[in-house]
């Protein structure tokens, strides 16, 4: 680590890169100054001289506690499915998290009915609680954890930026929805704000990207321009995509092709490909991404499919690369057992806490 100067836009020696002195507190609250610019050995835009290096990465060590957020009880929101196709940073002195609370699958599968936005804390990082909020009715009474935010919700990824001029958009959020005027039409991105992180406004122009079918894997601010970051269809395998703006209203329809992995096999689940693109987390010269290693056998079955979480690196928020290709930095779990799964889902989730990088992700 080095403090550099925000004037200190290039790597040594001249090499090209790109430090964003303006990043979202999701970056600022992880223990690094913000003052100090941190570069990583894998980010190779950064090293001018790389003739005889040899990368080695590590994966990541699952927490003995495992798992941190558990399923509610019968009749509460999430006692079917917590999803952790969300978000947590520390704000505050607290860990924070933002995640899909699903109670049964009759109306979670294929018409995504009971997807709502659902709110936990802690101290530590591993011991959550649901505080009851008291913010939106669920089986007759408000002592639950559900945010203030109508509309079925997946994918919720929040950032807070403590220099928006609005009071009420301190905190953005997108997601993927799938039920508009009325009817399901598939996922779509939308866009909330939030004063406060719990109660939720939905733009009015929802979906904003209404012309790509999208599931949304992160939000992040980079170099002034929003990017959502996520899964479509390309040439038919799932594809990482992204849709950059610079103004919240004024989203381009047009998905850029951030990162596919090679794949002519037939079959839609066959082979290697990208779900959900990326979850995405700020490091002011490097935005540093989870994504799913989707790998389907040959029998083309959504049951075969196994899928760790891979790395994936951009120096601008468009395109995305694997330091290491195909290295699995989260691996799924060889056995089942109360909360190891044969797939994985990233999540918008890091934290630099004491000596160590937390990562919260979901199966």
């Amino acid at each position: 680590m080095a403090n550099l100067p925000d004037s200190t836009l290039s790597g040594a020696d001249g090499a090209p890169g790109c430090c964003d002195a303006d990043p979202p507190i999701n970056a600022e609250v992880t223990g690094v100054d913000p003052a100090e610019m941190v570069l990583f050995a894998f980010d190779d835009h950064w090293l001018p001289r790389t003739e005889g290096l040899r990368l080695q990465l590590r994966q990541a060590v699952p927490q003995e506690a495992n798992p941190v957020l558990r399923l509610g009880p019968d009749g509460a929101c999430d006692s079917f499915f917590a999803a952790m196709y969300g978000t947590v940073f520390r704000l505050g002195g607290k860990f924070r998290m933002w995640y899909t609370a699903v109670d049964c699958w009759d109306d979670f599968h294929p018409h995504r009915r009971n997807l709502r936005l659902a709110y936990a804390e802690s101290d530590d990082g591993i011991g959550w609680t649901k505080p009851a909020l008291g913010l939106r009715p669920y089986g007759g009474d408000r002592n639950n954890n559900l945010c203030a935010h109508g509309p079925a919700c997946y994918n919720p990824t929040v950032v807070h930026d403590r220099h928006e001029r609005d009071p009420a958009r301190r905190f953005t959020m997108a997601y993927t929805g799938y039920r508009f005027g009325g009817r399901f039409v598939g996922p779509r991105v939308c866009i909330a704000h939030s004063p406060d992180g719990l109660t939720w406004t939905d733009h009015p122009a929802n979906p904003v990207v209404a012309d790509t079918w999208a599931e949304v894997g992160g939000l992040t601010r980079f170099g002034g321009v929003y990017y959502v970051n996520g899964q479509t269809e390309h040439r038919g395998k799932r594809t990482m995509v992204s849709f950059a703006l610079r103004d919240l209203p004024d989203w381009d329809q047009r998905p850029i092709i951030s990162f596919r992995r090679p794949n002519s096999r037939p079959g839609r689940n066959t082979g290697p490909q990208v779900h959900v693109g990326a979850a995405v987390w700020h490091r002011r010269t490097v935005l540093i991404g989870l994504y799913g290693q989707w790998q389907g056998a040959d029998s083309d079955r959504i049951d075969d499919v196994r899928m760790n979480l891979g790395l994936a690196i951009s120096n601008d928020g468009r395109q995305f690369r694997e330091p290491l290709p195909d290295f699995a930095f989260i691996a799924w779990g060889a056995e089942r057992s109360s909360w190891r799964t044969v797939r994985l889902i990233q999540a918008s989730a890091f934290v630099n806490h004491g000596d160590s990088t937390y990562i919260w992700y979901g199966g």
